[in-house]
């Protein structure tokens, strides 16, 4: 990248200053947004996923249990068309407790999965792959090659800016 950079027209330089302060905060937005998203999916994935199919099993459990006593029950009295009836809701119920079943391990193994799988892009996202010199958490501002007080850009000028604001002369 050069070092030195011929510019003929302060307006157009103005015109560069301005544009990148916008790229920088809408880059920062995206950033923040994409950082906001990550934590969205890791308390649905630890939390409500969890206790959604947590709670689906446990329901289930119980209605198959009850339906169960009630084909035992329907068996021993001899009810032969009401068993039948009761024998497919116990089919039914038990598919249904294994498809939960099913979905509750998925969910516990995307949650021990999701922070191996998802930190290096996060780090990658906030580090040096997408602006030289990282982000800082604090400040909010984009470092990099763009420098922290780009008043310098204005050498012979009156205009000195710092994370986006203009203070004027020093």
């Amino acid at each position: 990248m050069a070092r030195h950079v011929k510019i003929s027209s302060i307006e157009t330089l103005e015109a560069f200053r301005s544009r990148l302060i916008l790229f920088l905060d809408k880059a920062g937005s995206a950033m923040d947004d994409a950082g906001d998203d990550v934590r969205r999916t890791r308390i649905w994935l630890q939390q409500d996923q969890r206790l959604l199919w947590e709670g689906k099993v446990k329901r289930l459990r119980k209605q198959l249990e009850q339906a169960e006593a009630e084909l035992f029950t329907s068996r021993l009295s001899a009810m032969t068309e009401h068993s039948a009836a009761r024998q497919m809701a116990v089919t039914r119920l038990r598919r249904l407790l294994r498809e939960a079943e099913e979905k509750l391990k998925l969910v516990k193994k995307w949650n021990r999965s999701f922070d191996n799988a998802v930190d290096p892009l996060v780090k990658k996202l906030e580090g040096d792959a997408v602006f030289p010199g990282g982000r800082t958490s604090e400040g909010g501002e984009l470092p990099g090659e763009c420098p922290e007080d780009s008043g310098r850009v204005y050498a012979g000028t009156d205009t000195r800016v710092r994370g986006g604001a203009e203070l004027g002369e020093r």
